[in-house]
């Protein structure tokens, strides 16, 4: 038992407080995963920070990300990219810096070998009609599908055999440039040119400007892959801090469905514990004896952020959240609190009985809807002003969390040393 009955009644709420957060962290686990909202919120994040619908879809559909279910076959397209983007996200919910830095700097090589590649391509369009030209265009195909050095001597060979002239030289030129670019590739080099130059390819202004300034300021291309990740972080420590205010709404709005159905009254519940000492007592003694223990009892541990990698969730889990739920208002509802509502209309007669044996007047009953009607009782808005005061302080009680809450019980129910 307690010291006092202050403290019970403090017990007492707190627990409701505690066991009501329970219930809305619970059900925002359930939204979350049934509606996928942290890839959604991922996918979104990504597309905020890569501002260029191209490098959009080329980014989603990576391999290394595998965002939405869409593959790049073949030219991509205006029609493909729209697809890609428009396209529902996978179960993905984490992309470690790492991976997006890999993949962001493959992304710039590519676009840095497809600017290389079309140079080559238009100086072959140049040429007149004729057995070069085609022997030229086969091979460049063979080039950009397998980059190797036999195929490069090819087509050097080829372009030998021409003319003297502007269109060899800027062959050479082409060629040579894309042979440095894939060496330094090949060789790891430390140098960012070959990520500068795709970046330059870039067709949206925003994106292009950003990561032009982080390669331009880049040392090397380690120092490169540190910005890109710092870059990125930044990027995602929004997306979190948005996820987290829409959970916060996510978590009032589902908070205040609760109170309102279930009638959770911080005034009226307060009221009945302290004026009931046996309800007070079972109430506390409820919360002493509550599992609450995080490891045990994992429900406690629920915290929905994208930037955490939590595990893939199966129908299974969506059930298991369910059932969670429902034994969390059924804890609830077995401390016999008055919640709920009634609709009873009051007679003078059922007043005047009341009063006679010295029981409250039923037309101040706070569980009767009846009473909240204008007109039929004379403290009906006394009572909705009291019932919405009451219902706001468990709603935004209830939307702080349950470590919050059972922290505090856990103060106020140990033993004083």
């Amino acid at each position: 038992m307690f010291n006092t009955s202050i403290i019970e009644v403090a017990v007492g709420l707190f627990f409701i407080f505690a066991l009501m957060a329970l219930l809305v962290t619970q059900t925002n686990t359930i939204i979350t995963n049934t509606l996928n909202l942290r890839a959604k919120q991922l996918k979104s994040g990504l597309m905020t920070l890569i501002t260029d619908e191209r490098i959009q879809a080329k980014l989603l559909a990576h391999p290394l990300i595998n965002m939405v279910e869409e593959n790049i076959t073949g030219e991509l397209t205006p029609e493909k990219i729209k697809e890609i983007i428009n396209s529902p996200p996978t179960n993905l919910t984490y992309i470690s810096p790492e991976t997006f830095t890999e993949t962001i700097i493959n992304l710039l090589i590519e676009e840095a070998q497809a600017q290389l590649f079309e140079a080559i391509h238009n100086a072959i369009n140049t040429l007149g009609h004729g057995v070069e030209k085609s022997e030229l265009r086969e091979c460049l195909n063979t080039l950009r599908n397998t980059f190797s050095e036999e195929n490069l001597r090819h087509i050097y060979a080829l372009v030998y055999k021409l003319e003297d002239g502007d269109v060899k030289t800027a062959l050479q030129t082409s060629l040579q440039t894309l042979e440095n670019v894939f060496n330094s590739i090949e060789a790891r080099s430390e140098e960012v040119i070959p990520l500068l130059q795709g970046a330059k390819n870039i067709a949206d202004s925003q994106l292009r400007a950003a990561l032009e300034s982080i390669l331009r300021t880049a040392e090397n291309l380690n120092d490169a892959r540190k910005k890109i990740e710092h870059w990125f972080n930044d990027g995602m420590g929004r997306v979190t801090s948005i996820f987290k205010k829409n959970l916060m709404w996510w978590s009032l709005t589902v908070a205040f469905i609760y109170c309102l159905v279930l009638n959770v009254d911080t005034l009226a519940i307060g009221q009945a514990l302290w004026e009931d000492p046996q309800l007070r007592a079972s109430v506390a003694e409820a919360a002493r004896n509550y599992n609450a223990d995080p490891i045990t009892n994992p429900d406690l541990e629920i915290e929905i952020d994208p930037n955490l990698p939590p595990e893939e969730t199966t129908l299974e889990d969506i059930s298991m959240s369910v059932q969670q739920a429902q034994q969390t208002a059924q804890e609830l509802v077995s401390l016999q609190l008055p919640l709920g509502w009634q609709y009873t209309p009051v007679t003078d007669e059922m007043v005047q009985q009341s009063l006679t044996f010295g029981f409250p007047d039923p037309r101040s009953n706070p569980r009767n809807f009846w009473n909240f009607i204008p007109g039929n009782s004379p403290n009906w808005f006394i009572l909705i002003l009291g019932k919405l005061i009451g219902l706001t302080a468990t709603t935004i009680a209830a939307a702080q969390g349950a470590p919050f809450w059972f922290d505090l019980l856990k103060k106020l129910t140990s033993p004083s040393k």
